[in-house]
């Protein structure tokens, strides 16, 4: 629901937007109003120890809409010839990753399970080489499919979560936060910030500042009010509301795709990317001041299924 009254105020916003001559790609655009970063905020909620309570798995919820969502988005209408062809390379490539799903249970044994676990403990490293080929073979899939390769890293990572047993899930996970916030994700940031056009940005600021504010009203304010019982608490749910409104990966992958094919202004492009770097600067900061302002923020936040 929070996701979809988001497209559909995405969709409004855009269109008059797109009617008043200030953007010519309104649907790219929209569809970047509505992304989360999800995997950009999770390790601040871990490290606050907030991943495993009540406000932590909404988040979790409303941000993972935020990711597939857009990701179903730009592979259905941006991935190949036509939507109608996305659709069937779409659903072609789903079949395929429900095989791959379905392999670990075929294949189990317990030979296979002391490799996994020796693996741990050794410089092989069995589950995290498994889970890269994994990653590999799907982004590359993907890709034959004429999807974004977004889509296949997303669904590699939904399997491995899915399939790693719980007792080795927790040491594999450890081993791919380390790789990806200790080396890809730097280099995203470096990359995206060495790709931003800041003098398109100087001489246009406005631009970035509509988006700033319509990343706010579109994806932030309906959760204020769609989770109102949810999280009856005013800070709580200005909080929530403003850490769902961050997104910058998905929006630069959107733009990096549009300015490409030649569909969205380079100074649209630089206008979102910049709004979205000011929103992973701006809103975390604010929401972490108004969890300041909760003073008993335990007795609303209990582990689900406690």
């Amino acid at each position: 629901i929070g996701w979809g009254t988001s497209i559909l105020l995405a969709g409004l916003v855009t269109g008059g937007l797109y009617a008043l001559g200030f953007i010519e790609d309104y649907l790219g655009i929209a569809i970047a109003l509505t992304t989360t970063a999800l995997g950009t905020l999770l390790p601040l909620l871990r490290d606050a120890g907030e991943s495993k309570t009540r406000f932590g798995l909404l988040f979790m919820g409303a941000g993972a809409w935020g990711e597939f969502g857009p990701i179903i988005a730009i592979a259905v209408l941006f991935g190949a010839q036509s939507s109608f062809v996305a659709l069937l390379s779409l659903a072609g490539f789903a079949i395929l990753a429900l095989l791959i799903s379905a392999l670990p249970s075929r294949l189990n044994s317990p030979r296979l399970q002391v490799v996994l676990h020796h693996g741990h403990s050794t410089s092989s490293h069995t589950a995290v080489r498994i889970t890269m080929l994994l990653l590999v073979f799907l982004l590359t899939m993907a890709s034959d499919f004429g999807l974004d390769a977004v889509l296949g890293a997303f669904i590699a990572g939904i399997i491995v979560r899915r399939v790693a047993p719980h007792s080795e899930e927790s040491k594999l996970h450890n081993r791919i936060d380390g790789i990806a916030f200790g080396f890809f994700i730097p280099i995203f940031f470096i990359i995206s910030g060495a790709n931003l056009d800041i003098i398109s940005i100087i001489q246009n600021p406005i631009t970035l500042l509509v988006f700033f504010v319509l990343l706010l009203l579109v994806r932030g304010l309906p959760k204020f009010f769609i989770y109102r019982k949810m999280i009856p608490g005013v800070f709580q749910r200005g909080r929530f509301a403003l850490l769902v409104a961050t997104g910058l990966p998905m929006i630069v992958a959107i733009t990096t795709l549009e300015v490409e094919s030649g569909v969205m202004l380079p100074k649209n492009a630089a206008g979102l990317v910049g709004a979205g770097a000011l929103s992973v600067l701006v809103f975390p900061i604010i929401a972490n001041a108004l969890g300041k302002k909760i003073k008993n923020p335990l007795p609303d936040e209990v582990v689900a299924g406690k």
